[in-house]
C-alpha cells in the first residue's frame, strides 16, 4: 500500500491511560461560535493553516473547536479569560482514536492564548503541543484571526517536489495558505488549487485523471481545498502518478491558488519547481532510502529531524505519512 499510517517510532509514546478525574470537554448547548483560521508555525519554515472554531460563554468561559488535527479534530478544549486579554488553557483530554486495534488518547498539554478584542485574534507566543496519538503535534506559535469573508487575493503557495521512499514514484509536498496576501484569513470552501507544467517549452494545466487516480470519480483539474481522496490527494501533497518518463519530460511543475470570496475571483502568484535542475541532481542524499538506524527521522529534503513532523518523514528508511 502506497500510502500508511504507520505507528512506528510514535507507537510507544501513543497510549497513554485515562485519569479518573479526566473528562472531554462539552461545550453548553447554546454556545455560539466564530469561525478562525489557526496558522500554526513549526520550528522550522514549515506553516499550517486549519479552521478552528472560538466561543465566548458567560463572563470567562472561552471554547475552541480545532485546534487539534491528528485523530480528534473536532474536540474542544476550555479556556478561562483573565484581565480581558489572556486566556488560559489548561492540560486537558481531548478524546480517543481507535486504529487498528489500539485506542490512542489524545492530550492537549495547555496554553495560554494573548487575546486582541479590537480585531478578535488569539497569539500563543509558545504555541501548543498534542501528545499521545498516532503523530503527536508540536507547535512553536500559534494565531487565531476571526474569519470575515472578502474579496481578496489568496497568498503564494510553496511547492516541492521529490522521490518517495522507493524510489520510483514522486510527490510533491506544498503549502497552500489559508490567508490572503496581506495575511487575512479566507474561507476554506472557496478556496482551491491548480497544478501547472512546461513541457517542450509549452505551459498546460494539469489534470488529475481517472485511470491514474482511482480513488476519482471524474477528472479533476481545479481542486478545492479542502478535498481529499484519502490516498494520492490531500491540501499538503500529492502523488505524481503519471509515471517516470513523463514527469521526467516536464522542465518544471507549478501551483496556483484560486480564491472565490466576495463576488470575485482572484488567483495567486504560481509557485514553480524546476525540474530540469531536480532530475539532473535530486539533492536527497540517497543513503536515507536504506534502512538504517530505526530512530533516525528525514524529511524529503533529506534533513535530519529531531522528531516526525506533520506531513511525509522517512522514518528507517521507510516513508511515513504523519496526519
Amino acid at each position: 500500500m502506497k500510502k500508511i499510517m504507520t505507528l512506528c517510532l510514535l507507537a510507544t509514546m501513543a497510549i497513554a491511560p485515562v485519569m479518573a478525574d479526566e473528562e472531554i470537554i462539552t461545550p453548553p448547548a447554546d454556545l455560539q461560535t466564530e469561525t478562525y483560521v489557526a496558522i500554526l508555525t513549526t520550528g522550522g519554515d514549515q506553516v499550517y493553516y486549519q479552521n478552528v472554531n472560538v466561543g465566548f460563554y458567560g463572563e470567562d468561559e472561552v471554547y475552541m473547536q480545532g485546534l487539534a488535527y491528528n485523530g480528534v479534530p473536532d474536540s474542544w478544549v476550555k479556556g478561562t479569560l483573565s484581565e480581558g486579554m489572556f486566556v488560559t488553557i489548561p492540560r486537558c483530554l481531548l478524546g480517543s482514536f481507535d486504529y487498528m486495534g489500539v485506542t490512542y488518547n489524545y492530550r492537549f498539554n495547555g496554553t495560554t492564548f494573548i487575546y486582541t478584542a479590537s480585531n478578535g485574534q488569539f497569539y500563543a507566543p509558545a504555541g501548543y503541543s498534542i501528545t499521545g496519538g498516532i503523530g503527536s503535534e508540536v507547535y512553536a506559535t500559534a494565531t487565531l484571526k476571526r474569519l470575515v469573508e472578502k474579496a481578496a487575493v489568496p497568498a503564494t503557495p510553496t511547492l516541492s517536489f521529490g522521490p518517495s521512499f522507493n524510489g520510483s514514484t514522486y510527490v510533491t509536498e506544498m503549502t497552500i495558505p489559508l490567508v490572503d496576501v496581506d495575511g487575512d484569513p479566507l474561507v476554506s470552501d472557496k478556496l482551491s488549487y491548480m497544478f501547472f507544467y512546461e513541457k517542450d517549452g509549452v505551459v498546460s494545466p494539469l489534470t488529475f485523471t481517472k485511470d491514474k487516480y482511482k480513488r476519482l470519480s471524474e477528472d479533476m483539474t481545479e481542486i478545492p481545498y479542502n478535498f481529499t481522496d484519502r490516498y494520492d490527494i490531500d491540501n499538503y501533497e500529492i502523488w505524481m502518478n503519471q509515471g517516470k518518463t513523463e514527469l521526467e519530460s516536464w522542465s518544471k511543475i507549478g501551483l496556483q491558488s484560486i480564491y472565490r470570496g466576495g463576488d470575485e475571483e482572484n488567483k495567486s502568484e504560481i509557485a514553480w519547481f524546476d525540474l530540469d535542475a531536480f532530475w539532473g541532481h535530486t539533492g536527497i542524499d540517497q543513503s536515507v532510502c536504506q534502512p538504517a538506524n530505526p530512530s533516525t527521522v528525514y524529511n524529503l529534503n533529506g534533513q535530519l529531524l529531531k522528531q516526525p513532523q506533520r506531513g511525509i518523514n522517512i522514518i528507517g528508511g521507510k516513508k511515513v505519512v504523519v496526519k
